[in-house]
This record gives C-alpha cells, sequence and structure tokens, in this order.
C-alpha cells in the first residue's frame, strides 16, 4: 500500500467518525429542546428527628396517665426538604409476661402550644419482647422553614382499676421510633 493510500482511507474513516457524531449530538439536541416535561432539578431529603427518653423500669398501676411515664418525641422535615409521611412506633425492648395485659397502656397526644391534641390509644395485651406498635401512622411531616418541629407525648401507665396484683414486678424498656416513607423519583417525558 502506498502512503497516499493510507491516508485516503484514513481521511474517509476520520470523516465518517466526525458525520456520526455530530448527526447523534444534533438528533439529541433537537429531542431534549422539544421536551418540555424534561426537568433537572432536584430536592434533598432531610428528616430532623429527636426521640424522647428511654422508657424502661418498674412501672406501678395509677390512677391516671398523668402519674405513669411520659416521653417527647419530635419530628419534622428539614427547610426546603421533599415532603413525606412519617409513623412512629413503640419499640419494645423487653416487656415481661406479667405487663403483656391490656390495662397496661399507652396514649399518645400532639403537642399544640401549651394544648395536647388526643392522636391514639392502646395497650400491651400479647405484646411480646421485640414487638412494634405503630402509635401514629402516615402522618404528613411539616416543613421547618415557617413552623417548628412536630411535638408528639406518648404516655405509658398501668390503670389501677383494670389490672391485678400480678403485675407486681413486671417490667418494661422501650423508646419511640420513627421511619418515612421511601421516597422514588420519576422522569416524565410526555
Amino acid at each position: 500500500m502506498t502512503k497516499k493510500y493510507v491516508l485516503t482511507i484514513s481521511s474517509i474513516l476520520l470523516l465518517i467518525i466526525i458525520t456520526i457524531i455530530g448527526a447523534t449530538y444534533a438528533y439529541y439536541s433537537i429531542i431534549v429542546s422539544d421536551n418540555n416535561n424534561v426537568l433537572g432539578n432536584s430536592k434533598k431529603y432531610e428528616i430532623l428527628y429527636s426521640g424522647g427518653t428511654h422508657i424502661t423500669g418498674d412501672i406501678q398501676a395509677v390512677a391516671r396517665k398523668e402519674d405513669g411515664k411520659s416521653t417527647i418525641v419530635q419530628i419534622g422535615l428539614a427547610s426546603g426538604s421533599a415532603k413525606a409521611n412519617a409513623t412512629l412506633y413503640i419499640d419494645i425492648v423487653n416487656i415481661s409476661r406479667n405487663l403483656a395485659i391490656a390495662g397496661f397502656k399507652w396514649e399518645v397526644y400532639r403537642i399544640e402550644g401549651s394544648n395536647e391534641v388526643y392522636v391514639n390509644d392502646g395497650n400491651f395485651a400479647s405484646k411480646e419482647t421485640g414487638n412494634e406498635i405503630p402509635i401514629v401512622t402516615d402522618y404528613p411531616l411539616t416543613d421547618t422553614e415557617n413552623e417548628t418541629l412536630t411535638q408528639f407525648k406518648v404516655y405509658f401507665w398501668i390503670d389501677g382499676n383494670n389490672s391485678d396484683n400480678n403485675i407486681e414486678g413486671g417490667t418494661f424498656e422501650g423508646y419511640i421510633g420513627a421511619r418515612t416513607d421511601v421516597l422514588t423519583g420519576i422522569v416524565k417525558t410526555s
């Protein structure tokens, strides 16, 4: 092969490659500029949560929930975060068998200023160590840019009117946990 022949073939191949790259770029430029639904922005996903105290120890029978144990948790979205819902739950780390009764109760209230607004209630009947009890489900979280974190107060007590002496020596250990929606993204192309 002569030098002139190799130079001609190389020039033709280079011209073909440049044409393919240019045509591909032009095609995708037209597609993207014609599609007004393609957006390139995103939002952060940041949950702010402050758990309450660990509920543990010997729980005594009382006449009112206010005389039992309680904890306050706070939850919300960071400023500019994507919207999400949260679920709060009681995570039972340890419960003695004699406290897995209907007389061992919990109640949840949302704190609004100086008021407590009822949200939910239940009991520990037939609950075991390792169980989770959902206490607030699919709660829409608020952005902290305009508001403070949402506060929930959770009461734990043994209703003295609904229990007997079998509760003596019973112990409980648990805490309030939180989880949020799983977020996924969708690209809309039409």
